[in-house]
Formats: C-alpha cells, sequence, structure tokens
C-alpha cells in the first residue's frame, strides 16, 4: 500500500506470508489519517459543486486529522488554498508532501456550510496492520449485513451470529489464498477444543457467491462461511491482508486483530485469554 491518505476502497487483496504479515514498514510520505469516499451527485449539487469532492468516512485515533478536529462526514473542499478536485486528487496533494508539513485544509460540515479552516500537521503513516489494530481495538464492529453460503445465500446480521457466543474469530479469507488453506487446520482445531468454552469461528470473504459454495461443498467447514456480497465488511474494517482473525466478543468488541498464517500459539493465547480460561496452555505446531 503505497498511498499516503489511507482510502478504504483502494485497498488491494494479498495474502500474507506469515513472517511478513507484523511487519512495520513506514512510508517518507505525508499522512492525514481519515478513510475516504467521493460524493456523489447528489451530494455535489448540496454542495454546490461540480466535483466529487471526498467525504470523510474515518477518522483514525491519534491522527493529525483526528487531532485537528477533522470529523466523519466532513467534506473536503480545499488543500493549502488549493481546491480539491477529488479524493485521488487529495491523496496526491498529501502524498507530495513530507511528515511534519503543516497544511491548512478547508471542510464543510452541516453545523459550518460555509465551510471550516483546519490546521494540522500531516504525520508519518504507519503500516497498514498496526493501522488496523490501533483503530479497531476494543471498539465495536458495526452491525453489517453478511450472506449466509449454502445452496442459496441467505442474509444475516452480523450481531445475530456473535450473540450466543461469549468469543468469535472472525476469519477474513479467500478461497484461492494460500495462507489462509494453511492456517485452516489449526483454526478447526481450536475450535473443536474450545467450542464448549464458549467458541466460535465464522469465515468472511468478499469473493462472489460461486467460488464460496463450491470451497463449503468441497472443504465442509465446521462453522458458517459468509459473503461480504456489499464489500461493507472489507471496507469498514479495512480489512485487505489475508488470513485475518478478529477476535469479538458477544457485543461485538474487538479484542485482538491478528494478521496471517503460522500464529497458532498467539491465536491460543489470545482464546483462552478472553474466554476466561487459567494458563497459558498452546497448541503444539
Amino acid at each position: 500500500m503505497t498511498v499516503s491518505l489511507l482510502l478504504a476502497t483502494s485497498f488491494p487483496l494479498q495474502a500474507a506470508p506469515p513472517d511478513k504479515a507484523n511487519k512495520q514498514v513506514q512510508q517518507a510520505r505525508g499522512w492525514f489519517g481519515v478513510a475516504l469516499e467521493s460524493a456523489g451527485q447528489k451530494e455535489q449539487a448540496m454542495l454546490g459543486i461540480k466535483h466529487p469532492v471526498p467525504r470523510v468516512t474515518q477518522v483514525f485515533r491519534t491522527s493529525p486529522a483526528e487531532t485537528s478536529g477533522v470529523k466523519v462526514g466532513d467534506y473536503v473542499v480545499a488543500f493549502k488554498g488549493h481546491p480539491v478536485l477529488s479524493t485521488s486528487d487529495l491523496i496526491a496533494r498529501v502524498g507530495a508532501q513530507k511528515p511534519g508539513t503543516q497544511v491548512v485544509v478547508k471542510v464543510i460540515r452541516k453545523d459550518a456550510p460555509k465551510g471550516l479552516e483546519l490546521t494540522l500537521m500531516l504525520g508519518l503513516r504507519p503500516a497498514l496492520q498496526g493501522l488496523i489494530r490501533n483503530q479497531w481495538l476494543n471498539r465495536t464492529l458495526p452491525d453489517l449485513t453478511l450472506s449466509l453460503v449454502g445452496d442459496v445465500l441467505t442474509e444475516k446480521k452480523l450481531k445475530s451470529l456473535l450473540s450466543p457466543h461469549k468469543l468469535t474469530i472472525i476469519d477474513f479469507f479467500a478461497t484461492w489464498c494460500v495462507p489462509c488453506r494453511r492456517a485452516a487446520p489449526g483454526i478447526i482445531k481450536l475450535l473443536k477444543k474450545h467450542q464448549r468454552d464458549g467458541l466460535q469461528v465464522i469465515a468472511v470473504s468478499g469473493e462472489k457467491a460461486a467460488p464460496l459454495k463450491t470451497y463449503v461443498s468441497q472443504y465442509k467447514p465446521p462453522y458458517p462461511v459468509l459473503a461480504d456480497t456489499t464489500g461493507k465488511f472489507r471496507s469498514e474494517t479495512m480489512s485487505s491482508v489475508m488470513p485475518t482473525f478478529w477476535f469479538v466478543t458477544a457485543d461485538g468488541t474487538v479484542k485482538e486483530v491478528l494478521f496471517g498464517a503460522g500464529n497458532n500459539k498467539r491465536i491460543e493465547q489470545v482464546v483462552r485469554q478472553h474466554l476466561g480460561l487459567s494458563g497459558t496452555e498452546t497448541p503444539k505446531q
């Protein structure tokens, strides 16, 4: 990921080798600290603007945007005195600045329809995995709609799947992902071991229904497989590295996020901790 302004819809899906999944790599470009979507035609008409300015959909914890007062729903209309013409235009302008550069951005929001100028100092963009973990730890996932894969797709609300269980591992995966297949036996073993303690596993994929139906029919995983047909799970959680394991309590609170295969010991440690089991027993590798 090379863009300096985080844009949820631009993440390329990638399978992460276990030895690189948690590697921290910093980018020597300015970083604003938001996720964006382009304003639609109705929004442009409402704003009186003829181009698709970016709308802020997420503000990341401890980011320059958060400390300067940028809010979800803000439309970024100017950067350093220059009109912002599109989301890609803003990304390019931010990326052209060095970390530590002080800039002024102009935003339009409901309580400031004529615009509000905010001064901020651009930061150094953190590695994606660390950014995701920091953003979601101890926060509640939105109650998204996913589709249970079977002979037909059945819509399910995420929280209805979580609520009967003390802890759920949400495995964001793809059928073509080799590290995902390598991680699956360990996850199945862990589920069998701790299911009576309140553990559940659900797998979520952004793929279309056909390959997921084939996967379920062929491998018969002992847990639900759900299709992110709207793309909302991926965009809301910024999931791009596979597999990504979300450890979520019954009320939807994220307790940990781990990336890549080869994390069996750490996965069981997290499971035992949040199931309230004593000791630090871990499976043999």
